[in-house]
């Protein structure tokens, strides 16, 4: 038999095991494969969107939302799953991994304990998790739940930068926001929320000195760094340019050393997402994240922004002792790889103002690591080689 006439065969039974399913099992199998809301499906309206699904898989962002109670994941999903895709056609092949599946957090409810009564001042980026919001603080990574009608009020979104005064409610170190101070750098009681920006891509000419080097705002540049930040001027003159120009200006870096810490500390306008030599790389992937949502959350809203990536090999190495998985893309974990190029693809200008540039620094012994000559290295302007 031909390949052709295999291939027509194959498709053939996997069609006639996909019409023995029962309803619950052909649901289970549409959430599988990307089926939207496959619950509200009637069941021959089911059976062509999964094998549309199979046969020409969509590429689209899709991340449902949850309401009510989650959905139950049936014990032989797997085995229906191998079946009907078959081992030389796996999963990943018809729904490829996203960064919002790579990066989701846990629903954790917040649970009132008796503990004495302690209030504090602590600030983040909001995230949601299914209905409930909260935030890592920055500094101590301390856990803030922020009750839904604040959320309301505030009309706030995943990716919001807010300071809020919070009181302890467990053992466990958690807190639930009172009252909100800040949102966006702006007071609570002046903050209103942005609508989103719909600007298009442009090449932008406006430009950027960084020590003798010309950047161009909204583009990815790559930097090689002979010695640390406070060795020289060029950081920290960079950063009072972009407080001069209004650009806000976060900053990224795990494990960076102890004068690095004070050079950032000192700045008082610039977002510090960095972590000390040797932390914990929970607390720098918690950084990571959170500064690729307040990224994205201020170029929505219209504004200019810096990320600053100092060493953008050790941002990955961090993400490398973050995940379990077996597959490697150019040296790295295939979701390590995931979440370095959402990161990276951030930079861009807008015709509407806005802009993401993006400066990433590295090291000459990095020069070998294979994602960064065979990726990053190819899509930005380099500097100092």
């Amino acid at each position: 038999m031909d390949l052709g006439k295999q291939l027509e065969s194959r498709d053939k039974h996997r069609e006639l095991l996909i019409k023995q399913l029962g309803i619950f099992e052909l649901r289970a199998l549409g959430r599988e494969v990307g089926v939207k809301s496959p619950t509200s499906k009637k069941r021959d309206e089911l059976i062509e969107l999964i094998l549309d699904q199979i046969y020409n898989p969509s590429h689209e962002t899709f991340v449902p939302v949850r309401r009510g109670r989650p959905h139950k994941q049936l014990s032989n999903i797997d085995d229906i799953m191998q079946h009907v895709i078959g081992a030389d056609d796996t999963i990943s092949q018809i729904k490829p991994l996203r960064y919002d599946e790579v990066v989701c957090f846990s629903q954790d409810v917040p649970v009132r304990g008796n503990v004495p009564a302690r209030k504090e001042v602590f600030s983040g980026v909001v995230r949601r998790s299914q209905s409930v919001h909260f935030f890592v603080d920055m500094k101590n990574c301390t856990k803030v739940f922020m009750p839904e009608e604040m959320v309301e009020q505030y009309n706030l979104q995943s990716g919001d930068f807010v300071v809020a005064l919070a009181s302890q409610i467990n053992s466990e170190n958690q807190f639930i926001a009172e009252a909100i101070q800040e949102i966006n750098f702006v007071s609570s009681d002046e903050y209103v929320a942005p609508t989103q920006q719909q600007g298009q891509p442009i090449i932008s000419q406006e430009s950027l000195p960084y020590g003798s080097f010309k950047l161009f705002e909204g583009r990815r540049n790559l930097i090689l760094y002979k010695n640390n930040l406070f060795e020289d001027d060029r950081f920290s003159d960079f950063a009072k340019l972009c407080q001069e120009r209004g650009y806000t200006l976060i900053t990224l870096g795990l494990n960076t050393c102890f004068e690095d810490q004070i050079l950032f500390s000192s700045m008082k306008d610039m977002l510090n997402f960095t972590t000390a030599y040797a932390s914990d790389f929970n607390e720098g992937f918690n950084k990571i994240v959170d500064s690729i949502a307040l990224t994205e959350r201020m170029l929505e809203s219209g504004k200019k922004c810096i990320l600053f990536i100092s060493d953008i090999i050790e941002v990955l190495s961090v993400l490398d002792q973050c995940f379990t998985d077996s597959e490697m893309i150019s040296g790295h974990k295939k979701r390590s790889v995931i979440v370095a190029q959402k990161l990276i693809g951030l930079g861009r200008a807008l015709d509407n103002g806005a802009s993401v540039t993006i400066i990433m620094t590295y090291r000459d012994a990095d020069k070998e690591d294979n994602f960064l000559s065979n990726e990053i290295a190819k899509i930005c302007s380099r500097f100092g080689e």
